[in-house]
């Protein structure tokens, strides 16, 4: 008898602690699923998103030291429900990103100036640690998993700008921001080199060296996150790709997405170039990849919706308009974009995005390393895969009808130029 009320207070004592990440996950899962029509409106997250809560609005400055500064666009509802972080690191002339791995897989779009990447990696099957230093320009899309070991260098004049998105789907604080382990550096509140939580005596044994080395190495240490070199670094062996074998999936971690590389070109329409675990197969560790777009001026994306995948779009240049619905048949966003704006598309949610007259140009980061769509609209729209007379009855219209709206945009796929007037 008094084995089982051990037992059952035992059990009462260790329930909080086992299911309290369990409870805080469900519930996060539970805040931001799609919405039924049973529940109540104060549940429905997206739906609460309706205006302008899809838009991420300007990120905020969190870092700044002589080499560059880092800004973080804030935790918000649509940020945590689908699980991302993302944030802006501009690097000046010989500004070094210290060292670090972070808790989440990531990736990052270089959308100014250029730079010196550094990876190491332990993806070989071997102990010993793998070196990979690569020179990355605009236009340039950069995939690290989490855990690993990289860093970034400025070596030119003019500032090196790049975007990052990271999935913390499976970090230790699904849904929060991303948290780096930096190598060096000085230490603040709440960040700091990973060196400082350890004792003189215990480094100074690790390394092998005199414990006042090791004291000195700390009073060395200032700038936290990004510093500047005092000299302009030389890599002589930045010339080609450093490969270790066919077998070795993490030996690139870069891939070019300049428009010489685009793997759609639309007349009149625009381009699109994307990267997934096919072409980087470093992303099948990451989860996430790309797309970036351009489009002529009224040129439109295809209404689509991914099932597999939120879209976290960036707008680099020009303007354009973007149009999200709800499965209520009403509208999430109908907003005019530019430059520097992001917003965020939740999976299944259809959304187009339709150019200005200066023409549009944007990256779209998506949460699968092999996302999928399907569109409304354009040469395999989902409405001609089923049957004609389905489709009329369907909407209610003449079969007539049905089949001349079918043969519209025949030759158009994904990017639909604009149409001209006299075609209406």
């Amino acid at each position: 008898m008094a084995r089982s009320i051990f037992l059952i207070a035992s059990l009462v004592l260790c329930l909080p602690a086992i299911c309290f990440a369990q409870m805080v996950q469900d519930h996060r899962l539970e805040e931001c699923r799609l919405h039924d029509h049973g529940l109540q409106e104060s549940r429905r997250p997206f739906t609460y998103f309706r205006g302008k809560g899809l838009q991420l609005g300007r990120p905020e400055e969190i870092l700044r030291s002589d080499g560059g500064y880092v800004r973080r666009w804030k935790s918000s509802e649509i940020l945590r429900c689908t699980q991302v972080d993302m944030y802006e690191t501009t690097l000046e002339e010989n500004g070094l990103l210290i060292p670090r791995y972070i808790d989440a897989p990531g990736v990052a779009y270089i959308h100014e100036g250029s730079g010196i990447l550094g990876v190491v990696y332990p993806f070989g099957g071997e102990f010993r640690q793998k070196s990979y230093v690569r020179q990355v320009n605009t236009g340039d899309f950069i995939s690290i998993p989490d855990g690993v070991v990289f860093w970034l260098y400025n070596n030119r004049s003019e500032p090196f700008k790049f975007t990052c998105v990271a999935d913390t789907s499976n970090a230790p604080n699904p849904g929060e921001p991303s948290k780096p382990y930096h190598l060096a550096g000085g230490k603040e509140q709440l960040v700091g080199g990973l060196l400082h939580g350890f004792s003189d005596d215990m480094l100074s044994e690790a390394f092998g060296v005199d414990v006042s080395i090791t004291h000195d190495i700390f009073s060395r240490q200032k700038d936290v996150t990004i510093t500047r070199a005092g000299k302009k670094f030389n890599f002589p062996y930045l010339e080609g790709t450093h490969r270790d074998g066919e077998n070795d999936v993490a030996a690139e971690f870069t891939f070019s997405m300049h428009s010489g590389k685009a793997d759609l070109i639309v007349p009149d329409g625009g381009w699109l170039s994307f990267v997934t675990r096919n072409k980087l197969p470093v992303l099948s560790k990451v989860g996430l990849s790309a797309v970036r777009v351009k489009l002529e001026p009224r040129a439109m994306i295809a209404p689509l919706w991914s099932p597999n995948a939120h879209q976290i779009i960036r707008f680099l240049r020009g303007d354009g308009r973007v149009e999200v619905a709800s499965n209520d048949g009403e509208s999430l966003l109908q907003e005019d974009l530019k430059e520097n704006d992001v917003i965020i598309v939740p999976k299944f949610y259809p959304s187009t995005i339709i150019a200005g007259e200066r023409g549009l140009e944007f990256i779209k980061i998506l949460t699968s390393d092999s996302p999928t769509a399907s569109y409304f609209a354009g040469g395999n729209s989902v409405y001609k895969a089923i049957p004609a007379q389905v489709v009329a009855e369907a909407l209610q219209i003449p079969l007539e009808e049905e089949i001349y709206i079918r043969q519209q945009r025949r030759k158009d796929e994904v990017i639909l130029p604009a149409v001209r007037q006299h075609e209406i």
